[in-house]
């Protein structure tokens, strides 16, 4: 690991952005002259003016990073234009020190981010810029300078999927929850408990994609579908392997069970899936779809197996509420 840092007991990192301030300088010099100088122009060179300010009030930023070992404490100062704001949290909890991904269809950007061990994932500027070789090596060295206070090591995540994991026990049925980020990915909150539900076999509850036939298509398009279905799977943190008898799923359209179109169930054995799928069920998940406490539209994927249950929600939901909403309809189907 990198470990180009100071060796005194604090450390400060400044971060300016000139190339802003010169291109500042560069334009608004002459739209400035104009402004005063030239009054055929002058409405238009205003504009111009107004426009580079607000320019500059987005993208200008100074950042100054503070982190002490003796308080062990990381200090964030954000000074705009249009004021300043300063965030503290203590080194145990930051979970990880990462370079996360921005990308268009024209560049690829990258900002040095703290990942605390609430989920919430704190950026050190406000942009993202180019240089990804020295954004890794500044998240190596902040690694390696607070693991000099702590007694466990940051987590290391410079690449790929982030996972903040939390713990819980209601009824005494042990859950676990994660907030996982990945780079040009949107982030997930996925529950689980480890409560059997089927005796064999899976159900993938989800929403329905405009899914209406009742089977998978047979030959090349069935093929074609099961490995679209496979990559959806990845996305959920499941694999072919963990659902037994993948290769003979089919489609089974959720009004069929109570459910209404915004379901589909994919599944090796529709009439296991069915029988796990109890009125009182199907009750909570129409109830969530209807009145969701965490957010409007947002619907559970639910992957059955003889392992337990899963719960997948596309976005962040680490608010204490959002953590107990996704809990308690995690054990009321677990139980039903």
């Amino acid at each position: 690991m990198d470990t180009n840092f100071p060796s005194t007991r604090q450390w400060t990192i400044r971060i300016v952005p000139w190339w802003a301030i010169l291109a500042f300088v560069i334009l608004g010099l002459p739209v400035t002259w104009l402004v005063i100088t030239n009054a055929e122009s002058r409405c238009g060179a205003f504009i111009a003016l107004l426009v580079l300010l607000g320019i500059a009030a987005a993208f200008f930023e100074i950042v100054v990073c503070q982190l002490d070992l003796d308080c062990r404490m990381v200090t964030l100062e954000r000074t705009k234009i249009r004021g300043k704001t300063r965030q503290e949290f203590s080194f145990d909890d930051v979970h990880t020190v990462s370079v996360q991904t921005s990308s268009d269809v024209e560049s690829t950007t990258y900002s040095v981010v703290f990942v605390l061990n609430s989920g919430e994932i704190v950026p050190m500027t406000q942009y993202s810029s180019s240089g990804k070789g020295g954004k890794d090596k500044m998240a190596r060295s902040l690694i390696a300078y607070m693991n000099q206070a702590r007694s466990a090591p940051v987590n290391e995540a410079l690449d790929g999927e982030i996972r903040v994991e939390q713990e819980g026990e209601i009824n005494g049925i042990p859950w676990k929850i994660a907030f996982v980020a990945g780079n040009d990915s949107l982030p997930q909150t996925r529950w689980q408990a480890s409560l059997p539900q089927l005796a064999a076999g899976f159900a993938l509850i989800m929403p329905a994609f405009g899914a209406k036939t009742g089977g998978m298509p047979g030959g090349a398009f069935g093929v074609a579908a099961r490995m679209i279905y496979g990559q959806y799977l990845r996305m959920l943190d499941v694999s072919e392997h963990d659902l037994p008898g993948f290769a003979n799923a089919q489609i089974l359209p959720g009004d069929q069970v109570g459910l209404d179109r915004r379901f589909t169930i994919l599944t090796n054995d529709p009439y296991t899936a069915k029988t796990w799928l109890t009125g009182d069920r199907v009750r909570l998940l129409v109830a969530w779809t209807q009145s969701n406490p965490i957010k409007a539209g947002v619907d559970p994927h639910l992957v059955v197996t003889n392992q337990g249950l899963r719960m997948v929600f596309r976005g962040k939901y680490n608010k204490t509420e959002h953590i107990a909403a996704i809990a308690r309809l995690g054990i009321d189907l677990s139980e039903s």
